[in-house]
């Protein structure tokens, strides 16, 4: 079936009769394959994670065994003049969560085996002192010395880690992070990476991986508030001019609709033997 017939049929329609937004058939045709903005929000907010109330165990950061975590938090926020002291500060805690990537293995010399780190609470901090301090400073010396990755993986893990529950935790906390600070051509080309490398359903997968029901509830919402946020903030800061086309209006939500149709689709999938539509995984 054409995925827009069966999007309508399975989707569109059940959701719509729930809720205050009408639409028609012929009004969804004209989308051309593509939800329109508003139907993408709708059809997002009423998706629900559906996973076992497991909770995860997780250590304070006054913790004993937290000791060197902290004190890597605190030398990270005060001022650092040697380039050789920062590397290791960068790489312990991407290495505890294994997203270090193995170039970068050589310079993780600190002590910190049994440290356990809550990527939702550790990343964030990191992720504003990189941003504000660490490379409008460094970001030169970073690059001569062949380290940007080291930085890039804060905001943007690589291909290689992707696919790990570590990496999609990274990308909602880059997302947060970024967009709660003044916009500048850093934070804009972290955002530029996200948007092609961390799209919508990857991390509505990200998401459902959080077992805390309402952790996951405040962790969609914050998500969402956030993708569409971006196009906006980024007009905003550079008034219009010299903005990527992929972070424009037109082109960023038309991808948006592209990978929500591709997410509606694959939720689809899990229906048993046909009997249920992906109305299973709304929030009726």
């Amino acid at each position: 079936m054409e995925p827009s017939r069966w999007l309508e049929r399975n989707f569109i329609r059940p959701l719509c009769s729930r809720s205050v937004l009408l639409c028609t058939s012929s009004g969804f045709s004209r989308c051309g394959h593509l939800l329109s903005v508003v139907y993408v929000h709708v059809c997002l907010c009423k998706i629900s994670v559906l996973f076992p109330d497991v909770h995860i165990l997780t250590m304070s950061l006054g913790h004993p065994r937290q000791a060197v975590l902290q004190e890597v938090l605190s030398q990270l926020q005060a001022q650092i003049s040697d380039f050789q002291t920062m590397l290791p500060l960068l790489c312990l805690p991407l290495a505890r969560v294994n997203l270090l990537p193995p170039q970068f293995r050589r310079f993780n010399s600190l002590p910190g085996k049994d440290v356990v780190v809550d990527v939702a609470r550790v990343f964030p901090p990191i992720q504003r002192v990189l941003l504000e301090s660490i490379l409008p400073t460094w970001e030169t010396i970073l690059e001569e010395e062949g380290c940007s990755a080291l930085t890039l993986q804060y905001f943007c893990p690589d291909a290689f880690s992707n696919a790990t529950s570590p990496a999609g935790d990274v990308a909602l906390c880059a997302y947060s992070t970024i967009l709660s600070l003044p916009l500048h051509n850093r934070s804009v080309d972290f955002l530029s990476r996200l948007a092609e490398e961390y799209p919508i359903d990857r991390l509505f997968h990200a998401v459902s991986t959080i077992h805390d029901p309402a952790r996951r509830s405040v962790s969609w919402d914050d998500c969402l508030r956030n993708i569409f946020a971006v196009p906006i903030k980024i007009a905003n800061a550079f008034k219009g001019q010299g903005i990527a086309t992929d972070l424009c209006l037109p082109d960023y939500y038309n991808n948006l609709c592209i990978r929500t149709e591709f997410l509606i689709h694959v939720l689809s999938k899990h229906a048993v033997a046909g009997q249920y539509l992906v109305t299973k995984h709304l929030a009726l």
